[in-house]
């Protein structure tokens, strides 16, 4: 559609413009040219409506498996354990143009644009074991997000139909001479949130919370979007922020 709309601006007249249009293929033609413009008699009109032919949009093909696991023991009279996993695996995620070009997502820090650099990491996943005894709990959850690798399809021109996902095109910046494959994945990232609480009845409830209890770092990522330089605010936010405390209590009435 660009290519018709300059060649109809390259043409100063509408009839040589509309003509221009239709040369760029077949159906391209002018529908509904605007009329002169009373302040610019001389300026060319714009071309309000045109005909394109109907091009397939992009399509998204994606894989994975979702997979979670709970246990609950009862070790004895109100004593009970709980323990549930959950994990994601991508294994796919791809986006086809209509020129058959195959942008690969998964494990990249694509797609880059409308992700903000978040990128789609190929696993990630919890583990959360609850000890309860009586009206008290204790909950230790543990999160886990793979390394991703900064490189991104939608940022990479394709070769003959191929986008190269190697690190020589890593988006992280490079110092001259040093190896791309230094700086090319960012590292997994593991932290834990305690949780605290005791019951006093159905309706009121005290509580203590500690984020990131082992006060785990965000791993560089310096291939991140520029709102959020080196560290990737989807998966490692946790990291920026460090081991953090909160109490409080709940009540209905």
């Amino acid at each position: 559609m660009c290519t018709a709309i300059d060649a109809y601006y390259s043409k100063s007249s509408a009839t040589d413009g509309c003509a221009a249009l239709a040369a760029v293929g077949p159906v391209y033609k002018c529908n509904v040219v605007d009329a002169p413009d009373p302040s610019n008699p001389n300026a060319l009109p714009r071309p309000l409506v045109f005909d394109v032919p109907y091009v397939n949009a992009n399509y998204q093909v994606s894989s994975g498996i979702d997979m979670q696991a709970t246990a609950n023991v009862k070790l004895r009279d109100e004593v009970r354990f709980i323990s549930r996993v959950d994990v994601i695996r991508v294994l796919r995620l791809d986006l086809v143009t209509p020129e058959g070009v195959v942008q690969k997502y998964a494990g990249t820090l694509g797609p880059y644009e409308l992700s903000s650099g978040g990128g789609t990491p190929r696993i990630r996943g919890n583990w959360q074991n609850a000890l309860e005894v009586g009206n008290f709990s204790l909950t230790a959850t543990t999160y886990y997000v793979g390394s991703i690798k900064q490189v991104a399809a939608d940022r990479i021109t394709p070769v003959n139909g191929e986008i190269d996902l190697s690190c020589k095109n890593t988006l992280a910046p490079i110092v001259a001479g040093s190896d791309p494959a230094n700086h090319c994945y960012i590292r997994p990232f593991i932290y834990t949130d305690l949780n605290v609480a005791l019951r006093v009845n159905d309706d009121f409830r005290f509580f203590f919370n500690v984020q990131n209890l082992t006060n785990a770092r965000a791993p560089l990522a310096s291939a991140a979007y520029t709102s959020n330089p080196n560290y990737l605010s989807s998966w490692h936010y946790a990291g920026l922020v460090g081991r953090n405390f909160s109490a409080g209590a709940s009540f209905n009435f």
